[in-house]
C-alpha cells in the first residue's frame, strides 16, 4: 500500500510517520520516502530503530522546488523517482 502526502502546509510528515509507525507496530515492513528533505531530520533515528526505512534525497542546500533552477529540480525528481523504484522493488508492506 502507498500512501503519498502532499501539498502546502504542514502534517505530512506528521501523518506519513503516524501510519509507518502503526504499520511497524503491527508487524508490518515499512517505509517512507522524504522528497525535499536531506536525511537529517530528527524522527529519522527514532524511525530507524522501529525498523522503518526512510530513503531521502540526501543533497545540500535543499529548499522549496519553486525556488530550484530546472537542473536542481530535474536532478530532484530523478533522486524521487529512484527511491520510489527502490520501495517498490523492496516488497514493503507501506
Amino acid at each position: 500500500m502507498i500512501h503519498y502526502y502532499f501539498g502546502k502546509g504542514k502534517g505530512k510528515t506528521s501523518a506519513a510517520v503516524g501510519a509507518c509507525i502503526r504499520a511497524a507496530g503491527s508487524g508490518l515492513r515499512c517505509a517512507m520516502i522524504q522528497f525535499l528533505k536531506n536525511g537529517t531530520s530528527s524522527e529519522l533515528t527514532l524511525l530507524r530503530k522501529c525498523g522503518i526505512d526512510v530513503f531521502s534525497c540526501d543533497f545540500e542546500g535543499v529548499r522549496f522546488f519553486g525556488r530550484m533552477i530546472a537542473e536542481e529540480q530535474q536532478r530532484v525528481i530523478l533522486a524521487h523517482n529512484e527511491n520510489l523504484r527502490r520501495v517498490i522493488a523492496g516488497a514493503y508492506s507501506i
